[in-house]
């Protein structure tokens, strides 16, 4: 018996640092309508053409945490289709840490992993993002924008709650905030 719950305390106490565990993934259901895989195909290609790949230089990330050091360490060099669903899963609510560059080279591998898994927490937290952003938006240009605008949308409406009233009202939140500044032009 006692030992039993000398084991049970041990369990409890023997786990890694909240900071470095893995985080559960919730999956809301499937949408009541089947998942349209060509229009996620095509958000998906339209990423790779509005974003072309290239190595993110990490040296705009902010804050002196060690959480920060470390994400900044894992960016470096790295172009957005290499970054694992897995990491943007584990770290779904970085965003906001990024300097403007880095974030307009990240996007779009949190959008991805939003439209592959348009149920999850990585969804909710990237419409968080979108819904609010920063000054960030200065380096995106019309394309970019239309490509994130149309991610959030089918995001909304596969999610597994529909484009319900707070939806539609968040939907609104990203294509008033993606739209009403003025883009950079595209590279000619």
């Amino acid at each position: 018996m006692i030992a039993m719950a000398w084991l049970a305390w041990l369990r409890a106490f023997s786990r890694p640092p909240r900071s470095i565990q893995r985080r559960e993934e919730r999956v809301y259901p499937v949408s009541a309508h089947p998942l349209d895989i060509a229009a996620r195909d095509a958000i998906l290609e339209g990423l790779l053409v509005a974003f072309p790949p290239r190595p993110i230089e990490a040296s705009g990330v902010t804050g002196g945490l060690p959480e920060v050091q470390w994400l900044r360490k894992e960016l470096a060099g790295v172009a957005w289709p290499d970054i694992e669903a897995e990491f943007v899963r584990n770290q779904a609510d970085v965003l906001p840490l990024l300097g403007p560059a880095e974030y307009l080279a990240v996007l779009p591998a949190w959008l991805r992993a939003a439209v592959n898994e348009p149920g999850s927490d990585t969804a909710d937290a990237v419409l968080a993002g979108l819904e609010y952003p920063p000054e960030r938006l200065d380096g995106f240009t019309a394309e970019q924008r239309e490509v994130v605008v149309e991610a959030a949308r089918f995001i909304l409406a596969n999610n597994g709650r529909g484009l319900d009233t707070v939806n539609e009202e968040v939907l609104e939140g990203i294509e008033r905030a993606w739209t009403s500044r003025k883009p950079q032009s595209s590279p000619g």
